[in-house]
């Protein structure tokens, strides 16, 4: 509601300012010395706050920010989904075929999801030769795994300790499975669309050898250029990843042994995804994986 608001009236050539909602509310109790709320008392606060200079100018989102949001919000439709359906397959896999995470990259594949999606059991995979691995996948796909991979697929088939299915159970496998395939691929044709739109903007460009195209665009699309902060502190405070600590009460000799956490301010899509592209970093990357 308050975008549209701005909007008309930065339109009129009025300036807009913005107060924190977190200061409004520290502010409450200091105002009139109770900490209700109700509306009067909150547009009451908001007009304190910002003759006293605690207010910010709150100018409307760059295009190419807003468009990188609108992107980022499009894989989340895919990818939402597509991490609950891999969550719920987990278990469905290591009941009847607990074997099958040996051979394949299951979150970052689509091989294995078109083998399940077109045989469905364990059972049929067993029965399959070499040629007939291949022949199914490439029904969707030009690369095939080595001979070796998928012998050796065929015979975990064959000596799975995992349960018989039942043909309700295979329905399912093939059902999960093709909707994880075409979760993936529309998740990878946004994923495209994000990648051509960062190669317009020198920021992101800047960070995707480190972090990746996507995370790049997250962190633009919710932070803006890192160049604009006055420091690296600043930055990585407007992402929630500065250590804070509440020290009320300890020995102020044992400073070292406070527990210190992340502030977790700002948009947590930030972080999640910085986690992800540290976790890629510790394992394609063999000096950040040894520090």
């Amino acid at each position: 509601y308050g975008d549209a608001l701005r909007f008309r009236l930065c339109a009129a050539n009025i300036a807009v300012f913005r107060v924190s909602n977190k200061h409004v509310h520290d502010a409450s109790e200091l105002f009139d010395g109770s900490p209700s709320k109700h509306d009067g008392k909150d547009a009451s606060v908001i007009g304190w706050l910002h003759a006293h200079a605690r207010s910010k100018l709150w100018e409307a989102l760059p295009a190419d920010r807003r468009s990188m949001r609108a992107l980022i919000a499009q894989r989340n439709l895919h990818d939402a989904p597509l991490q609950n359906l891999l969550s719920n397959m987990e278990p469905l896999l290591s009941r009847h075929f607990p074997e099958f995470e040996n051979h394949f990259e299951l979150s970052q594949t689509v091989t294995p999801w078109v083998l399940l999606s077109e045989l469905g059991s364990v059972r049929a995979m067993g029965r399959c030769s070499v040629q007939d691995l291949v022949a199914v996948i490439r029904t969707k796909l030009r690369r095939v795994p080595s001979i070796e991979k998928l012998q050796g697929l065929i015979d975990a088939a064959k000596s799975t300790i995992g349960e018989a299915m039942v043909p309700e159970e295979v329905a399912l496998m093939r059902r999960m499975s093709r909707e994880i395939l075409h979760q993936m691929q529309s998740r990878n044709e946004v994923d495209a669309l994000i990648e051509q739109a960062g190669e317009q903007i020198d920021a992101v460009k800047a960070m995707r050898p480190c972090i990746g195209p996507v995370t790049a665009a997250v962190v633009y699309a919710y932070l803006g250029n890192p160049t604009s902060y006055q420091s690296a502190a600043a930055f990585e405070k407007a992402a929630g990843l500065n250590l804070i600590e509440s020290s009320s009460g300890t020995d102020p000799n044992a400073s070292d042994q406070v527990p210190r956490h992340i502030s977790k301010r700002g948009a947590g899509v930030v972080r999640k995804y910085l986690f992800l592209a540290a976790m890629r970093l510790v394992r394609a990357d063999a000096t950040v994986k040894a520090w």
